[in-house]
């Protein structure tokens, strides 16, 4: 009966102290997974950080183009007035930003110059939204690499 008991112990001891070291064994991997994993978590909050800083500079620039839009509509329709237009004179605010009286084929050739440039701004904007676009999508595309990276070690 007291050779069972001491086999008994023995056995549990063993058992123990095996399963000791297991534990033992997994949170040191745990741990080492950890350290391993820790500049990776850093790149993905710096993408993370970029990818906002790119999608608010995208809204505001899909703003500027809403209003860079509105006011070329404005210019042409102005436009399209002062060419069937017979007046000697005409009114106008779009030069200098004062409402001041212009003979209309001089009005004429300055708003066709600036329906020329607002065309132009307009044209870049579009541009550098796309670029941003791309930006975002590029982002996006890093940070799920990143996260694909980051599965194993957690």
């Amino acid at each position: 009966k007291m050779k069972e008991l001491r086999s008994a112990i023995c056995i549990q001891c063993a058992y123990r102290s095996h399963k000791g070291r297991e534990i033992f064994a997994v949170e040191s991997a745990l741990k080492e997974m950890k350290y391993k994993a820790r500049p990776l978590y850093a790149m993905l909050q710096a993408q993370e950080n970029k990818l906002v800083d790119i999608t608010l500079m995208s809204s505001g620039l899909e703003e500027s183009m809403k209003l860079a839009e509105t006011d070329l509509i404005e210019l042409e329709k102005e436009l399209s007035l002062i060419k069937n237009s017979k007046l000697k004179y005409w009114d106008s605010d779009r030069i200098t930003g004062a409402p001041q009286r212009y003979l209309t084929k001089l009005l004429k050739v300055r708003l066709q110059e600036q329906q020329k440039e607002a065309q132009l701004s307009f044209e870049n904007l579009k541009d550098e939204i796309a670029k941003c676009q791309v930006r975002k999508r590029e982002m996006s595309r890093q940070i799920r690499n990143i996260n694909r990276e980051l599965i194993p070690l957690t």
